[in-house]
């Protein structure tokens, strides 16, 4: 964490140094967010990962164009950003007992909701006047993390069915999570005039965001690590100043 801060104030200070012309905005959009979510194999056991669906959410900040040479720029950002995922994990089944046929379906719903304080800071390379490209890392510092939960069990037998639903909104995962991720910005954007222009950007993450799950069981204490990484698809419009 350190060598990374102080590359980045590096990259500021050359940036600042060498600039030709230095130029501010502000920008906002969707988030298309999803979480890859695997849940830790303990002794051996076969896990399976339940369906990933896409969350939305929003972002909205400002950042500085530094410019180094007439095509390339520097590009550190300061965003506000609405986050999450949405899984589901489904099982069900039917048994006979004596002629007579029980069945059951067991649904599981979940919905991540994060909000980070996102600080890209990129490479800009302006292939035309209206046209350029954007690449770089990006640290995020995570402000909250909500989880909402549904259980909705069904079973049948001899004709009659029995429907079970449980719901859990807004538990805080904040402490199961690590408070800075790391991710790649990867982005094209295009100028309509020479102040509004309009960005889409794919937000990689890279680093594990789970922290390592520590429990004791039968006196006996033993820890896992879960599989918890975060990317987005980020659409922008901003405004050059």
């Amino acid at each position: 964490m350190k060598k990374v801060l102080l590359t980045a104030a590096a990259v500021f200070a050359f940036g600042f140094t060498n600039a030709q012309e230095i130029k501010f905005g502000a920008k906002a959009g969707l988030n298309l967010s999803t979480i890859k979510a695997t849940p830790p194999s303990i002794n051996g056991a076969i896990v399976i990962a339940p369906d990933n669906k896409m969350a939305v959410g929003f972002h909205v900040g400002g950042f500085a164009e530094i410019g180094i040479t007439e095509k390339f720029a520097f590009q550190p950002e300061l965003l506000f950003s609405m986050e999450g995922s949405k899984f589901e994990a489904n099982e069900s089944g039917s048994e006979t007992f004596g002629g007579d046929t029980y069945t059951y379906s067991d649904v599981n719903k979940t919905t991540v909701k994060t909000s980070y304080i996102n600080i890209p800071l990129l490479a800009k390379f302006k292939a035309t006047e209206k046209l350029f490209f954007v690449a770089g890392p990006q640290l995020g510092f995570l402000m909250s993390a909500k989880r909402d939960y549904t259980n909705t069990y069904s079973e049948t037998f001899n004709g009659t069915t029995e429907t079970e639903t449980t719901s859990v909104n807004g538990v805080d995962i904040k402490k199961d999570l690590k408070g800075v991720n790391f991710a790649l910005d990867l982005g094209a954007g295009y100028f309509f005039t020479d102040n509004i222009f309009a960005e889409a950007r794919y937000n990689i993450g890279l680093s594990n965001d789970a922290k390592e799950v520590k429990e004791t069981f039968n006196g006996v204490e033993y820890s896992y690590q879960p599989v918890y990484k975060a990317s987005s698809i980020q659409i922008s419009f901003g405004y050059k100043f």
